[in-house]
């Protein structure tokens, strides 16, 4: 049985031998091996170039390459900063991967610089305003299946996605001195105080135009509302 190199020329494979993955042939390449299955009918070729990379490709009894798409996993994380770390040191999460980071209603796609697809991106990047998925993912069919599985399973969660939420009343800016960012998009001062007392407390340090935590660690600042409105027991007058 011959098989197809990446180049598409034929590799002619020699002799079966017994393998516990079932029948390896050892072909008159030194580029290429080739692993049949126990009834012939599946073909794994195995080239490694003259950098020593491996490429691998599956391949059918007539030479036919199957086009099998990675399905995108989905990680369930605490906080979006673990989320965007767990992207660059966690080998078990791929390029394209879905995150849920469902305390902050964001989920996202990981990638070297992990995105958000929903209104709410905590640690994670959003994409430039005119920036399609398709244009981001630049051919990488992981990553573009990975976008649409995170806007599905934002719908599924009830989160909004980035472009489609409604116009927010208020925006509270939340920025940490690790590098934290996120912006809660609010309807109402309800929901604006709760949002910037969760981070900074109910009775932050108090400066011009700006909110920080007790421990000088947080800083809140926001859009439609004032310091007054958020923290009403804390500012006297500003």
């Amino acid at each position: 049985m011959d098989a197809k190199d990446h180049n598409g020329q034929a590799v002619v494979v020699g002799d079966y031998v017994d393998d516990a993955r079932g029948v390896m042939s050892q072909p008159k390449s030194g580029k290429v091996m080739a692993i049949f299955d126990d009834n012939n009918t599946t073909i794994l070729v195995v080239e490694v170039s003259s950098e020593g990379k491996r490429y691998e490709d599956t391949w059918d009894a007539s030479n036919t390459r199957k086009q099998e798409q990675q399905i995108p996993r989905i990680h369930t994380f605490d906080s979006s900063g673990e989320a965007y770390d767990a992207c660059q040191c966690d080998d078990d999460i791929k390029n394209g991967d879905v995150l849920v980071i469902a305390k902050e209603k964001v989920v996202g796609v990981a990638d070297t610089w992990p995105i958000a697809i929903t209104a709410e991106n905590g640690a994670l990047h959003q994409l430039n305003i005119g920036v399609t998925a398709e244009g981001w993912a630049k051919g990488a069919a992981a990553k573009l299946a990975g976008f649409k599985a995170a806007q599905a399973e934002a719908r599924r969660l009830g989160f909004p996605l980035d472009g489609e939420a409604e116009p927010a009343a208020i925006k509270v800016h939340v920025e940490a001195v690790d590098g934290f960012k996120t912006t809660h998009l609010c309807k109402n001062l309800t929901e604006a105080r709760k949002a910037a007392q969760e981070h900074v407390g109910a009775t932050p340090d108090i400066g011009s135009g700006y909110a920080v935590s007790a421990d000088g660690v947080v800083k809140v600042t926001a859009d439609g509302a004032s310091l007054r409105d958020l923290f009403p027991r804390n500012v006297v007058d500003l």
